[in-house]
């Protein structure tokens, strides 16, 4: 199954205005620490990225691992609730930089708390820690132009931006002179073709697709999600296909597999109003017969589940209540 997986797995997403936020992503670095009476504690304070997580302890890995597959419903809930995390202004947009983990070693000489400064993402807002099983704001103050935290103990951080976006082009910027081409003319790209939320407000300017080919175009924490996500169905596919009633009520005893995998983002996950209506061009998806469609999962806080969705031709048709992960499963060639 892991092969047919793999060779399916491939098509290519546009990428919307949330990509041009993070193009000069630059990842959050240590610069200095100091214990509780002011002694130099740089020997033993480090930063790790999600990429290099491989290099921590088994546990500290697991609780990082653990906190990003909780970061999207954690921010959502935030960013809707928390003021501290909420956009100050009407224009402005609030998203998720970068994590990292943050690992503080103990000394006989040094005494905890630690003062940890990290460099700090362009637009930077605020930062949040995950502390027993949540993501949850801290205080920080910025000096010198980076992030100071106080920290007790060994944790995941994430830095979050606010951020005014630039107006998209109208159609007169755009020119006739060939050099824009509507998603539409690529055909190996899908196209969002209408979102209606939970008002019956349109929401397409708010979404974005990205298959897992193209997982760097998307914002480091999105990235990192994506990733858990992909390696949990690339290993794991037998066993949440048959976990689920209702992938295994679609599948009806047949040999499945997954044609498509993508990231539905939000530009501003304060103004997302579930349950969002998604209606989506999939000119392919692994298959040229739409009656091979099975189902679609969605992969929300690690787990793997079937989505509401049908598939209508080239259109695919959603109710979705978290923006994440997503996979496409079609009946698998004999």
């Amino acid at each position: 199954m892991k092969r047919v997986l793999s060779c399916l797995l491939v098509f290519v997403m546009l990428v919307s205005l949330s990509v041009t936020a993070f193009a000069a992503h630059k990842d959050i670095a240590f610069v200095a620490a100091s214990d509780a009476e002011g002694k130099d504690a740089s020997e033993f304070v480090t930063v790790t990225q999600f990429d290099d997580r491989d290099s921590l302890p088994e546990e500290d890995r697991a609780l990082y691992e653990d906190g990003i597959e909780h970061i999207l419903l954690d921010f959502e809930e935030a960013a809707k609730s928390d003021p501290a995390v909420m956009p100050s202004t009407p224009d402005s947009v609030i998203a998720m930089y970068d994590t990292v983990y943050v690992s503080l070693a103990e000394s006989e000489e040094l005494k905890l708390p630690y003062t940890v400064d990290l460099t700090a993402a362009d637009s930077y807002k605020v930062s949040m820690m995950y502390v027993d099983g949540a993501w949850v704001v801290v205080d920080t103050e910025i000096v010198d132009g980076n992030v100071r935290y106080t920290l007790e103990e060994s944790a995941p951080i994430v830095q979050i931006i606010e951020y005014v976006p630039a107006p998209a082009p109208d159609e007169e910027e755009k020119g006739d002179d060939g050099d824009f081409h509507p998603s539409r003319e690529r055909t190996e790209q899908p196209e969002i073709l209408e979102v209606v939320d939970a008002n019956g407000k349109n929401a397409d300017d708010n979404l974005s697709v990205v298959i897992y080919h193209d997982k760097n175009d998307l914002p480091e924490v999105h990235k990192d999600v994506f990733s858990l996500a992909y390696e949990d169905l690339y290993e794991n596919f037998d066993e949440i296909v048959a976990a689920d009633e209702e992938i295994g009520a679609a599948a009806d005893g047949k040999e499945v597999a997954v044609s498509d995998a993508f990231f539905v983002s939000a530009n501003n996950s304060a103004k997302i109003d579930y349950n969002l209506r998604l209606h989506l061009d999939l000119p392919k998806y692994g298959t040229e017969d739409s009656d091979d469609f099975v189902a679609l999962i969605q992969c929300v806080d690690g787990e793997w589940s079937f989505a509401e969705s049908k598939v209508d031709g080239d259109v695919l048709t959603a109710s979705i209540d978290h923006i994440g992960p997503f996979a496409i499963v079609v009946f698998s060639a004999a």
